[in-house]
């Protein structure tokens, strides 16, 4: 998905969307922040476990 024609929305409720299986906490949105600031490595343990 190419970025700047979709949505800040869009991208970001599918990101909550794949990560909110993994975080059933509010820290869904911070990864979901972090992956799409490119600062993945930011995230908590948790988000390495991300298939």
């Amino acid at each position: 998905v190419p970025d700047g024609n979709v949505p800040v929305d869009s991208v970001f409720s599918f990101q909550l969307k794949i990560y909110g299986d993994v975080f059933i906490d509010g820290k869904s949105t911070v990864v979901a922040q972090g992956y799409f600031g490119g600062e993945v490595l930011n995230c908590p343990a948790p988000g390495s476990r991300r298939e």
